[in-house]
């Protein structure tokens, strides 16, 4: 059957008494390694890298966080949001292209360079750097990553007025277009950039003429009016991979530390390997004690709980971003069997499918050196999470559908060793300043 299209194209915008334009073109250098950003999910596309479509995407976010949080209801954030960026029935009245002084080269990088891979004997813990971290579902996909260095001209194009007309013809309310994109614009280059994983500082950019002027008292200034909630710099970076890398490990530690001690381990297949001890993090107990699967051997009891008894059920990292998946290495992949580890359990919002991390993670050019950086956005609400995976149940290996309370205040989870009585963000920026950043206030 014949596809069909549901109804016309929105109407180009028209300029009326707009008559007078902002005009500018920005030269944009991507600093970091570049995952995806084409039209294919996680492929960076080779003849067309950077696409004016994913930037136009990206504003728009940025000016929600920036401008469109200051609205005091949906309906004038719909209204001036659709004025400025389109919607379904009108299109945008700001232009964007992306142009090459070159064709640009794109050149992957080896997998060596993106996952510290060597000769030596393999050490999982100490092997497993900020790159491997943030470029994990790259790794776990087999997907290539492009170098940092990829370079284009971002040029904007819009009425430096926009007059919004309500119903009746009459002017509804006026936009400072030119006020309003560049705010978005510098927030995009200075926080976000291109690709996926970008919260993770991949793809990050770096704009001469946004980031020569961008001062100190301008990042303080994005804390005290509510677009981030928490900023953490780092002392000075010889180069944006290593502020990206000094940042990375910063929420790897946290997120992955708090083990028990080195040791080694035998595979079923014979070989040996190095693996961290316990987590004490609430989390894998939780999830043996709701599954009742438990490692348990002549030398090894994963039934009784390294963490206090008072932590279990909790799971303080759903807050980071969701979903997580737990997958232990003394489980069977395939089904709950009682004297094992539990097999791969997900962990998702109640009634959704994901919950993108408020924590940003990147390197961040202030006052022309760079840093690494960690930045908190107002994070999304999340009251309960939902687990899925297997379970036992009266000795039988069956499906786990287990919804858990999961507040961000939730006393049980606060009471954990990583935690120190504080929530999962305030304990994240407490450990960051202990490792040496500072945090950044207005």
């Amino acid at each position: 059957m014949a596809r069909t299209i549901g109804g016309p194209p929105p109407e180009k915008p028209s300029p009326g008494r707009q008559e007078e334009f902002f005009e500018e073109s920005f030269e944009i250098h991507v600093v970091t390694p570049l995952f995806g950003g084409g039209v294919t999910a996680g492929v960076v596309d080779a003849t067309n890298p950077i696409r004016g479509t994913s930037i136009r995407g990206q504003l728009r976010f940025w000016w929600r966080a920036t401008v469109g949080r200051s609205c005091t209801s949906s309906k004038e954030l719909y209204e001036r949001e659709s004025a400025l960026w389109g919607d379904t029935q009108k299109a945008s009245p700001v232009t964007i292209s992306v142009s090459h002084k070159e064709k640009p080269a794109i050149t992957y990088r080896k997998k060596a360079e993106n996952y510290h891979l060597n000769n030596e004997p393999k050490d999982l813990f100490k092997n497993f750097g900020p790159e491997q971290y943030a470029l994990f579902s790259a790794k776990q996909n087999d997907q290539d990553i492009a170098k940092e260095g990829i370079a284009f001209t971002l040029n904007i194009r819009f009425p430096k007025i926009i007059e919004h007309k309500g119903e009746k013809g009459k002017i509804a309310f006026t936009i400072s277009a030119e006020k309003e994109v560049l705010q978005a614009l510098r927030a995009w280059v200075c926080f976000g950039g291109l690709g996926s994983r970008t919260r993770r500082g991949l793809g990050a950019l770096y704009c001469p003429k946004i980031h020569n002027a961008f001062t100190m008292h301008d990042l303080s200034h994005m804390q005290s009016c509510g677009v981030f909630k928490i900023i953490a710099l780092s002392s000075p970076q010889a180069s944006s991979l290593t502020a990206w890398k000094v940042a990375v490990s910063i929420y790897q530690d946290f997120r992955q530390g708090f083990r028990g001690e080195i040791h080694e381990k035998t595979l079923q297949s014979g070989k040996t390997i190095k693996v961290p001890g316990r987590s004490k993090w609430p989390e894998p107990d939780s999830i043996r004690q709701l599954t009742g699967c438990s490692l348990i051997t002549s030398d090894r009891d994963h039934e009784t709980p390294v963490v206090p008894a008072a932590t279990l059920p909790s799971f303080p990292r759903a807050h980071l971003g969701l979903p997580i998946l737990f997958q232990f290495i003394d489980g069977d992949p395939k089904q709950a069997r009682k004297r094992k580890d539990p097999s791969v359990t997900t962990v998702t919002p109640l009634k959704k499918e994901r919950m993108a991390s408020p924590v940003i993670t990147r390197p961040l050019f202030v006052d022309g050196q760079w840093h690494g950086v960690l930045l908190l956005l107002p994070p999304e609400k999340l009251e309960k999470v939902h687990l899925s995976g297997r379970m036992i149940r009266e000795n039988r290996d069956t499906p786990l559908d287990v919804t858990i309370d999961c507040s961000l205040t939730d006393e049980k989870a606060m009471a954990c060793e990583p935690m120190r009585g504080q929530n999962i963000f305030e304990a994240l920026f407490a450990f960051a300043k202990e490792q040496g950043f500072r945090e950044v206030t207005s």
